[in-house]
């Protein structure tokens, strides 16, 4: 019974965290809203009768650098941790497109695949990895997400102008010092583009734990801000940024039950692992260093405002 338990409550997150991400508007027109909904119920009803189920991520964040032209006091992907105590670094492309294949091959689709770092346009193996992406018949979509400080070289404009790209601008006023450079050249260049400019964050708190007990990191992780947030970093899928960088960083205890390691399996094994990963997941140790939960307060605050 616990395990049907966390079961249904993992598919009734996915369907919350769909219906936001296809009803709500976004990056991409959202023809296939009532489909792509009815996909969960769907893959429910078939892994009731132990028959095959479609895996299909709405969404994948592909972190590519954790190089960054900011150091934005509260970012939630932790970038400043990484400039104050740790080398930032690129992952190599032969690296991002090999790990990225090993998902790929055990899945069966993915709307969206979200480039960032950091900040994506500092990789300098940029236009090999967006062209894998561009490849890859079950990435159907392709944002790449930047903070409007860097506008890119010519030479990249050929491979953003396809149809599968979109560049987001994330626009933080002052902070991003190169937007208006950066959409001149994109609309010159007949790039697809949005610019967003947030009205406040959401305050995830410092990063260091909390000690709740296990019951309430159950009601935090279902209900959490940012249901179905999947990170993709060095060949890992986490379940949030806090959860790969704070891994990453050594800042939040290694789990392994957290995340899937994409390398370490042969494609059935990690298609199993990755279902697993999506529908027998109760809480993860991440969240005893987040506040970013339905069942807290909220507290917003300024856009990208920097450390010292």
């Amino acid at each position: 019974m616990r395990s049907l338990s966390i079961k249904l409550s993992c598919l009734l997150r996915i369907f919350i965290a769909n219906f936001q991400y296809f009803a709500g508007g976004g990056r991409f027109k959202k023809r296939r809203t009532f489909i792509t909904l009815l996909l969960i119920p769907y893959a429910f009803v078939r892994s009731c009768l132990l028959l095959p189920k479609p895996l299909v991520f709405r969404q994948i964040t592909f972190v590519i650098s954790t190089k960054c032209t900011l150091k934005c006091k509260k970012c939630n992907n932790l970038m400043p941790y990484y400039r104050d105590n740790h080398n930032p670094y690129d992952i190599p492309a032969e690296h991002c497109m090999a790990s990225f294949s090993s998902l790929a091959a055990a899945i069966d689709c993915i709307y969206e695949v979200n480039i960032i770092g950091g900040e994506p346009f500092l990789h300098e193996e940029l236009d090999l990895i967006l062209k894998f992406c561009i490849d890859e018949p079950k990435i159907k979509k392709i944002s790449i997400t930047t903070n409007g400080t860097i506008c890119p070289k010519d030479d990249l404009a050929i491979t953003l102008k396809h149809p599968k790209i979109l560049v987001f601008i994330s626009d933080y006023g002052v902070y991003s010092k190169n937007i208006e450079k950066l959409i001149i050249w994109l609309k010159e260049h007949r790039i697809n583009y949005i610019s967003q400019k947030p009205s406040f964050w959401f305050d995830a708190g410092d990063v260091s734990p909390r000690h709740r007990n296990f019951k309430y990191l159950k009601k935090m992780f279902f209900l959490c801000r940012m249901p179905q947030c999947v990170i993709f970093l060095n060949g890992k899928i986490h379940h949030c940024a806090l959860s790969a960088h704070g891994m990453d960083l050594g800042i939040i205890p290694d789990n392994p039950k957290d995340y899937v390691d994409v390398t370490a399996f042969n494609k059935g094994e990690l298609r199993k692992k990755i279902e697993d990963f999506r529908l027998k997941t109760a809480s993860i140790v991440a969240c005893d260093y987040c506040d970013l939960s339905k069942i807290i307060p909220v507290v917003k605050i300024p856009v990208g405002e920097q450390k010292n």
